[in-house]
């Protein structure tokens, strides 16, 4: 499941009206899109792309839930919980040398 990373595709540079912007503003959006992107990628490479870990973090910083909101019931909250406890902390700690 990939996050919500705005795409430039739909811009027109000097295509008229009140949508159009600057060519270095689309191209300051493609490349603070570029960037998300690489680090959303990143992010889940240390998580080894184990989904369990990546949907509870998309639910809670990428979907801005609390664990009550995203699950049915308070038992699923708190495994929900845990898990991200554990992806969390797998962010917060050093990379191993050499990766």
């Amino acid at each position: 499941m990939l996050g919500s990373i705005p795409s430039t595709l739909d811009i027109k540079p000097g295509g008229g009206g009140t949508g159009s912007l600057p060519l270095d503003a689309i191209l300051g959006r493609a490349e603070a899109s570029a960037n998300a992107a690489a680090r959303l990628a990143f992010y889940r490479r240390r998580l080894s792309d184990q989904a369990t870990l990546v949907q509870a973090l998309d639910l809670i910083c990428g979907q801005e839930l609390t664990p009550r909101e995203a699950t049915a019931s308070e038992r699923d909250a708190g495994k929900l919980e845990a898990v991200l406890v554990v992806a969390l902390d797998i962010l917060a700690s050093p990379e191993p040398k050499g990766g």
